[in-house]
């Protein structure tokens, strides 16, 4: 199954337009709100660029794109985690707080050098 982000994405690459802007994606929701089928084109908006066949954008995505879509999504988690730290690293914080955390924020730093990035990475745990 193609997931809203991954069929957007495609397109981006493929075509270079902006989700948003130039086309909209949809999914189908189960009961529970979890995506139950294959993202699908929901609006094309670029008037300039002939709308795509999306069997076409989903095997593209197959072929080329889900690396960078992947790599792209660990790093917004890796930065997302980095973030929700950034308080550890503040001048009232105390040194072994702050000594800690720097391991920690540094392993994520490093996750884009492990040998499995970006399909199996391995997340340091979150200091105690």
């Amino acid at each position: 199954m193609i997931s809203h982000d991954q069929l957007a994405h495609a397109i981006e690459q493929e075509l270079g337009l902006k989700h948003g802007v130039d086309f909209l994606v949809a999914h189908p929701l189960d009961k529970d709100g979890n995506q139950r089928a294959d993202a699908y084109l929901f609006r094309w908006m670029n008037k300039d660029v002939l709308q795509p066949d999306i069997e076409l954008m989903k095997a593209r995505y197959q072929e080329c794109h889900c690396d960078t879509y992947e790599a792209m999504a660990a790093r917004e988690r890796r930065d997302a985690l980095i973030a929700q730290t950034d308080w550890t690293q503040a001048q009232d914080i105390p040194d072994a707080v702050k000594a800690k955390y720097a391991v920690y924020r540094q392993a994520l730093r490093d996750i884009t050098s492990q040998a499995g990035f970006p399909k199996s990475i391995d997340w340091p745990l979150l200091p105690q």
